[in-house]
């Protein structure tokens, strides 16, 4: 019998809410009014929990990334909850109730949880018809193992996972994984190679591809600090200008400004700290409370910005950032996942992949970002200039 080791993977192209894709390219220069998702109480609650999650592993994950010298980092909440999600399903004793701990729905009906990511799969793709999205699950388990049934129907119903038993120690098997993490990611995002005593994968797959409700300016070379707030040493960076009406707002410890997508569903929040404060203390002073007022806060105004172009890839060990916060029974040799399967199996690492291209158009996460046909007239006398010639940290929401 192989080693009973299950590993999961998350990969994602963005820190985005995706959904299910579309054959087509988005809905070219016609922009359609958005479509808000329709929740239920229950899934609102779940959402709720989601954002907070989130906002919750900012500092963690941060902090990992500087141990591992890791300058730029992104991570996709939506896509590291869609496998605790999956992996909660197949959980039970203490693990349950960590992962719950972790998602933040301890006391939430594991059915409501259920429902709101397939609500979101299935609303949200209708939002913005200039936007392209795709969220996708599935599972490999080698074939000498087994699921139990009402785990499996529970994956495709609500996750739209399919699952897939094949022989793991086949080079099929790994060509089959990679071809489609490459369809999924547009070839943005690798699969990670396998472990030598692997034998099962959860795998969730995110992209998208927005196009700015307002193009901005041609990029040119200006000074950016990232020492910052010590401005002795700059480095020259393509910076990326427009003036216009934008959502703007302050709070204890940063300041906000909000650009959006399209017809406005998907946008990007840029966050600068305040104080002339180094962003990794402020990080670590950032809750879901000032994140959510800072939110509820944000106002148009006319502004000035300036806003660096930029292309990253990144891995992130969420298992280490995890174990690390004190949730030791989601990934280890003793964790409980029997409502999954009989075969004794253990999750003992999870990664997540990240591709972000930021440019003049848009946010590109796959193929070739739509341009814009909207010209902007420069505002004279701005409200707000916010110019992002600093550490900043951003999401798109």
């Amino acid at each position: 019998m192989k080693a009973k080791c299950l590993s999961t993977i998350t990969v994602i192209a963005l820190f985005a809410i995706s959904t299910s894709c579309s054959d087509e390219e988005p809905g070219g220069d016609k922009v359609n009014p958005r479509v808000d998702i329709v929740l239920t109480k229950s899934e609102a609650v779940v959402n709720n929990a989601a954002a907070d999650f989130g906002i919750k592993m900012i500092s963690p994950v941060n902090n990992y990334a500087e141990e591992e010298g890791k300058s730029n980092w992104s991570m996709s909440p939506l896509s590291a909850s869609e496998v605790l999600g999956v992996m909660a399903n197949g959980a039970a004793g203490a693990t349950r109730e960590q992962l719950c701990d972790l998602m933040g729905v301890n006391g939430v009906d594991i059915a409501d949880v259920n429902s709101y990511y397939k609500t979101v799969k299935k609303q949200l793709f209708e939002v913005d018809n200039t936007a392209k999205v795709n969220i996708a699950n599935t599972l490999y388990i080698d074939d000498e193992y087994s699921l139990l049934p009402d785990f499996v129907k529970l994956c495709n119903d609500y996750y739209g996972a399919s699952v897939n038993f094949s022989d793991f120690d086949k080079e099929s098997t790994w060509s089959a994984m990679d071809k489609w993490v490459s369809e999924q990611t547009n070839a943005k995002v690798q699969n990670r190679p396998r472990n030598s005593e692997e034998y099962a994968r959860i795998i969730n797959a995110m992209y998208f591809k927005g196009v700015w409700a307002e193009k901005f300016d041609k990029a040119v070379t200006e000074k950016f600090y990232p020492n910052y707030p010590n401005e002795s040493y700059f480095v020259n960076v393509q910076m990326m200008k427009k003036y216009g009406n934008y959502g703007y707002a302050r709070s204890e410890h940063f300041e906000a400004c909000e650009i959006a997508y399209g017809n406005g569903a998907f946008s990007m929040v840029v966050m600068l700290p305040i104080d002339d404060i180094d962003i990794n203390e402020q990080l670590t002073k950032l809750t879901c409370e000032e994140y959510a007022s800072l939110i509820d806060d944000i106002d148009v105004h006319k502004m000035s910005i300036c806003l660096p172009k930029w292309e990253s890839e990144c891995e992130i060990d969420l298992a280490k950032v995890l174990i690390s916060e004190h949730y030791d029974k989601i990934f280890d040799i003793t964790c409980d996942y029997s409502k999954m399967s009989n075969d004794g199996i253990s999750f003992l690492t999870s990664f997540q992949n990240n591709y972000i291209k930021v440019d003049e158009t848009g946010t590109e996460a796959a193929s070739s970002t739509i341009s814009s046909d909207i010209n902007i007239s420069p505002l004279p006398n701005p409200d707000y200039v916010f110019n992002v010639n600093r550490p900043f940290f951003y999401l798109i929401k």
